[in-house]
């Protein structure tokens, strides 16, 4: 009786998993609403928040 029950719900929520990877629209609608609470400033003097590599770590992986 439980299969009964369970076999349509498993196979809706197959469908819609399908449906959201081929159209990504869920995806893109969550990613707009929380993009639209992000927010910026720009602050005088340099940022302490940027790092910078002590060695050029591309050159070393590239040979350059």
């Amino acid at each position: 009786m439980l299969i009964g029950f369970a076999l349509p719900i498993l196979a809706a929520v197959g469908i819609v998993v399908l449906h959201e990877a081929h159209t990504s629209r869920l995806q893109a609608r969550e990613l707009a609403r929380y993009a639209a609470t992000l927010d910026y400033e720009v602050r005088q003097g340099p940022s302490e928040a940027i790092l910078f590599a002590l060695e050029r770590v591309l050159g070393k992986a590239t040979g350059a």
